[in-house]
């Protein structure tokens, strides 16, 4: 069974949101990203499962972002679900 996250956007002038996932808090796994106003919904990896729990983090790529969107963003979630 296929497990997903979701995560609104509410608010956006600048940067994106990316979303990550772990079973341990340690090693996270991208499993997308957020560039303007509405909701993302990622598939979490296979290999996250089978897990008693999983951790999601919303973060700013910050400045070593390979795509080169370095900007910390302005963004509000509005709200997110697994």
């Amino acid at each position: 069974k296929a497990a997903r996250v979701s995560v609104n956007l509410g608010y956006h002038t600048a940067g994106e949101c990316v979303v990550e996932a772990s079973r341990d808090a340690q090693r996270w796994q991208s499993v997308g990203r957020l560039g303007k106003l509405g909701t993302g919904s990622f598939e979490l990896p296979d290999a996250l499962f089978p897990a008693e729990q999983v951790y999601v983090r919303l973060r700013s790529p910050g400045d070593g972002d390979p795509l080169g969107d370095a900007a910390p963003g302005i963004i509000t979630v509005h709200y997110g679900d697994a």
